[in-house]
C-alpha cells in the first residue's frame, strides 16, 4: 500500500474519490502502470 504514503501530502477528500472512480472505471491495466510510475518515483 505505498500508493496511500505516496498521496498521503495531498488532502484526504480528494484521494477517495480518485480512489472510488479507479475502482470502478480504471482498468487494471492503468492501475497497474500507475503503480509502475509510483515505483518509478522511488
Amino acid at each position: 500500500m505505498k500508493i496511500l504514503n505516496f498521496f498521503q501530502p495531498k488532502p484526504a477528500q480528494p484521494t477517495i474519490d480518485s480512489y472510488g472512480q479507479s475502482s470502478r472505471g480504471v482498468e487494471p491495466e492503468q492501475i497497474q502502470s500507475l503503480m509502475n510510475g509510483c515505483l518509478q518515483v522511488y
